[in-house]
């Protein structure tokens, strides 16, 4: 019969005792000098084409440091452009796609 070290004993956590004690660092509660905080803004509709976006407002608040966009990134390296051309490798059956960027270029 095999003796087993672990199973249908109890295993501390090494990190339990700090969560529970509220002493446990999370990144979270991190802050560098200098640290920015980012916020993504999704759109509430499912499958729109978003055709324009007005970033006036936002670059206009106090600690706002950037506001990027679709049109701020690189071309072609879009997430829909790269779904799509993920979709099309599959669809022509290759094998070992990836879900890799670099893979789709």
């Amino acid at each position: 019969m095999t003796t087993y070290a672990v199973v249908g004993r109890p295993v501390t956590r090494q990190e339990g005792p700090d969560k529970v004690s509220g002493t446990f660092l999370y990144a979270a509660d991190v802050a560098l000098p200098g640290m920015l905080w980012g916020k993504v803004l999704r759109s509430p509709f499912p499958h729109a084409r978003i055709v324009h976006i007005d970033t006036t407002r936002a670059l206009s608040l106090a600690g706002v440091r950037a506001v990027i966009t679709g049109k701020d990134t690189a071309a072609g390296k879009s997430w829909e452009a790269w779904m799509q051309r993920y979709r099309e490798k599959k669809a022509a059956g290759e094998k070992n796609i990836g879900l890799h960027p670099e893979a789709l270029d």
